[in-house]
C-alpha cells in the first residue's frame, strides 16, 4: 500500500474516527505515532515472516510510512 492508496481510504472516513494498528497478540491499540523509515527486502525470508525490515540509512532500498503504538 502507498500513501495515495491510505489518502483515498482516509477521505471516505470521518477525520475524527479513531485510528488503530494491529498488535503481535492480535488485539489493537491507539495508533500514536508515524514516521518515515529506510527499509529494505528482508533477505533471509526463510528465518523471518516480515517482508521488509528497516535498516540503516544509506542500506535502504526505499523509505516506507510506520504507523505504530
Amino acid at each position: 500500500m502507498n500513501v495515495k492508496e491510505i489518502i483515498e481510504v482516509l477521505k471516505k472516513h470521518p477525520q475524527e474516527m479513531k485510528v488503530v494498528v494491529l498488535c503481535r497478540d492480535g488485539g489493537l491499540e491507539d495508533a500514536t505515532f508515524i514516521e518515515s523509515i529506510p527499509i529494505r527486502l528482508n533477505q533471509d525470508i526463510e528465518r523471518y515472516y516480515s517482508r521488509y525490515k528497516e535498516c540503516e540509512t544509506g542500506e535502504e532500498e526505499e523509505t516506507a510510512i510506520l504507523i505504530a503504538y
